[in-house]
């Protein structure tokens, strides 16, 4: 039996706050790209310093600038990954039907967005997250059961699911960043030492991307931890039927957001990487696992 959340999801105004939610997280990633970008002049900036040392406190005065607007960026950043997290509580409020608090907000926010995008708006509304043009149709994957319950819990791990697999590839390739940084420090340490001046600047230049990167390992470790509690609730409902209710879901939820809320974004470009073979994954793994 196919249950009603599946042609929910697909009904205008969810469609509208899906489309709204992807462009939050589509501009915290392009905040996410500039904060990288200042944090690279600022290391350079210091390098200048090394090789023109007239020009030190002008320098100075620049990287103060350059530090500022990083904090600002970096907080722009994490405001709109609250606003695309929230976004999407709302969607499952709405699809799970889960209590409601202040949504308008929401709704009127996707409303300006799809008017201000509506030809790409369109062309994602009519297509879905397997097909070529990554869209927003069938934003949770079927599955065949007549417990409503089991479908919701069904979505909420589809939730954790996907969470994990895209920030184990994205842990992976943040390892390999770390790994040259290091080698691309130790490298000049050693092997260029006689050159002083160069040697200290690219080792600055290393660090700053190694201490990014290790920031962004950190945060890593708190949003896999978050999942990690969600995924241990999942475990415990699926332990006893008699878990599995409307209160333990909503708490499962609970979960859920507050990961989304962590602050932690997965760069867009290892979604569009990996979404269609995920797709076509859990599509297949859902078709065996329906009652």
């Amino acid at each position: 039996m196919r249950d009603d959340i599946f042609k929910r999801q697909n009904e205008e105004d969810i469609l509208d706050l899906l489309y709204s939610q992807r462009v939050s997280y589509d501009q915290a990633e392009i905040y996410n790209r500039i904060g990288w970008g200042m944090t690279l002049l600022l290391a350079i900036l210091a390098i200048g310093e090394l090789f023109f040392p007239l020009w030190e406190q002008a320098f100075s005065m620049i990287e103060i600038i350059v530090a500022l607007l990083i904090f600002t960026v970096d907080y722009k950043t994490k405001t709109l990954i609250n606003w695309g997290a929230e976004t999407k509580g709302l969607i499952d409020s709405i699809l799970f039907d889960f209590p409601i608090q202040d949504k308008e907000k929401f709704i009127e926010y996707a409303i300006k967005i799809k008017n201000r995008n509506i030809n790409d708006y369109r062309l994602q509304a009519t297509h879905k997250g397997d097909e070529n043009i990554r869209g927003i149709r069938d934003w949770y994957t079927e599955y065949n059961s007549d417990d409503h319950y089991k479908v919701i819990l069904n979505c909420q791990k589809e939730n954790i699911w996907w969470n994990v697999r895209l920030v184990n590839y994205y842990k992976n390739i943040i390892r390999i960043l770390i790994g040259i940084s290091v080698l691309f420090v130790f490298t000049f340490i050693f092997y260029f030492a006689i050159k002083i001046d160069l040697a200290w600047g690219l080792m600055i230049l290393g660090s700053t991307i190694l201490i990014r990167s290790i920031e962004q390992l950190m945060a890593v470790k708190t949003y896999t931890k978050a999942i990690d509690h969600a995924k241990a609730k999942v475990e415990l409902i699926e332990a006893d039927n008699n878990n599995l209710n409307m209160e333990s879901l909503q708490s499962l939820q609970k979960n859920i957001e507050e990961n989304r809320k962590s602050g932690f974004l997965v760069p867009s470009w290892i979604h569009y990487i990996f979404s269609k073979h995920l797709h076509k994954e859990k599509k297949e793994i859902n078709e065996r696992m329906a009652d």
